[in-house]
């Protein structure tokens, strides 16, 4: 099994423990993006990873290689071009306050303003069985939107699945219209074969009665743009314990995983680890049940996992699946 992911690569650093940039004048980094953490958890799972981004020309750009390289991602299909790497500081919650994420750089970064001709989309695509395309490339950049649907046209040509992961941020979308922002989406999406997203995507975004109910949103969006499917998680409370669980919605049923409790150490990327997991158990032709099953439970190992890359193994995750009530030590 070999996938590509399409996106930007960023420089992540974080405050240790827990604390506030106004605490603490040290910081640690790794590199993260959506497309990073989705190949990295496939990685993990077994699957051969390629990445499709640009990284400027310099000793950062060859840090963040390494980096890839660390995560066992191929990086064939990287340029090097410009200066500058998007990053983002986090400052982790705890209790009742919120982890802050404060991004700068990321429209001036060299993914940012690398132009289509800067990638060879027909040999990466020759190379692998499917390709994720990160929304964000929708909303950073002109050229990147471009680069984007030009992929998505190319793959679909070219016979490849094409998964898509909405992640629309409405920081990176400020200065635009709401019909600009959804006439972006409404290009790419035929081109796809599966997506990831929620009930907020489609009728916030894609303007979808707020009145239907979960199925029959998912159902009718899956019909519209004629999917293969639709998946995400839906985030509740049981007695006060914050709760997750996974939906995927085809032409005839929506299924869902099993609920679980979330103890979060680390939320961001969690989920990258949901979409990995679906991805493998379609690319492998698992049935739903058991899909939906590796997926939500790398999801939750994943919030309990520092750092946005995803870490799990398939045999971390059947061991939680074979003892969830066990506190095991390995």
């Amino acid at each position: 099994m070999k996938i590509a992911a399409f996106g930007e690569i960023m420089l992540r650093l974080t405050v240790p423990e827990h604390q506030l940039l106004t605490q603490n004048n040290m910081l640690q980094s790794s590199y993260t993006g959506t497309g990073v953490n989705i190949l990295s958890s496939l990685h993990q799972l077994g699957a051969e990873s390629y990445m499709i981004s640009q990284l400027p020309a310099n000793r950062l750009g060859q840090a963040a290689l390494a980096g890839l390289w660390q995560k066992g991602l191929h990086t064939d299909f990287i340029g090097l071009q410009g200066d500058h790497l998007g990053s983002f500081f986090v400052e982790l919650g705890f209790g009742a306050r919120p982890t802050y994420v404060t991004y700068q750089n990321r429209r001036a970064s060299s993914f940012g303003q690398a132009e289509a001709a800067a990638y060879d989309f027909t040999t990466a695509l020759t190379r692998v069985d499917a390709v994720h395309i990160c929304g964000i490339s929708l909303s950073l950049t002109p050229a990147t939107r471009t680069a984007a649907l030009m992929l998505a046209r190319q793959a679909q040509t070219l016979g490849k699945r094409v998964y898509f992961d909405f992640n629309f941020r409405p920081s990176l979308n400020e200065k635009r219209g709401h019909d600009e922002i959804r006439q972006a989406y409404r290009q790419i999406l035929p081109l796809c074969d599966f997506v990831f997203g929620s009930r907020r995507d489609l009728t916030a975004l894609l303007d979808y009665p707020a009145e239907a109910t979960n199925e029959d949103l998912y159902q009718r969006f899956v019909a519209d743009y004629d999917l293969s499917g639709f998946a995400g998680v839906q985030r509740g409370k049981d007695h006060g314990q914050g709760t997750i669980t996974g939906f995927w919605a085809d032409a005839t049923e929506v299924r869902y995983s099993n609920q679980y409790p979330v103890q979060v150490l680390d939320r961001i990327g969690t989920g990258d680890a949901y979409a990995a997991g679906i991805i493998f158990g379609r690319e492998q032709g698992w049935e739903a049940e058991r899909t939906l099953a590796i997926a939500i439970i790398n999801d939750v190992l994943a919030h309990s996992t520092y750092d946005d890359t995803p870490a799990a193994s398939l045999a971390d995750i059947e061991q939680v699946l074979q003892h969830p009530e066990q506190d095991l030590i390995r």
